[in-house]
């Protein structure tokens, strides 16, 4: 049985899904994959997405640690360019799991993983400008807030991965 638009796919645990809009052939309704190329062979999968979105970030999560490092043994900030490529590769998989938001649904623990990342996101949009940008120290309790938010927000999502 299909799902209706509106509703999860079905063997997707009540997972949040916006209403999806029709655009030719990209989005027809067959399980949990979505998008289908003209012959009915197909594209994406939702678990692929998710563990595409895991492994993205995961790599931001180490380079995240990295900077943690260099900002608690060290009285400096972490080099600039880590610093976007850890926001470059998060934002990146962050933009992956809002694709599969609006297209295709997410089961629940990823949905609640999205919102962990929006809120770490800012967190990291609030360092980066009020601290590095400016030459200051980064707070390290603001800090820690931000990965620990982000961490819950990735063990949430490799649960919606495997299961």
């Amino acid at each position: 049985m299909a799902s209706q638009p509106g509703e999860p796919p079905p063997g997707s645990s009540a997972g949040f899904m916006l209403p999806r809009r029709r655009c030719g052939h990209l989005f027809q309704q067959s399980g949990i994959t979505q998008a289908s190329q003209p012959g009915g062979e197909s594209t994406m999968n939702i678990q692929v997405l998710l563990w595409v979105a895991v492994t993205l970030f995961a790599i931001s999560a180490a380079g995240g640690l990295v900077m943690a490092g260099v900002r608690t043994f060290g009285d400096r900030n972490p080099p600039a360019w880590l610093a976007m490529l850890h926001g470059l590769l998060a934002g990146a998989g962050l933009t992956l799991l809002l694709f599969g938001a609006f297209t295709v649904g997410l089961p629940r623990h990823a949905t609640w993983a999205v919102i962990l990342f929006l809120l770490a996101a800012v967190g990291g949009v609030f360092l980066n400008l009020g601290y590095q940008e400016k030459r200051e120290l980064l707070p390290k309790p603001v800090m820690y807030l931000h990965a620990l938010v982000a961490v819950v927000g990735l063990i949430l999502l490799i649960v919606a991965a495997i299961g």
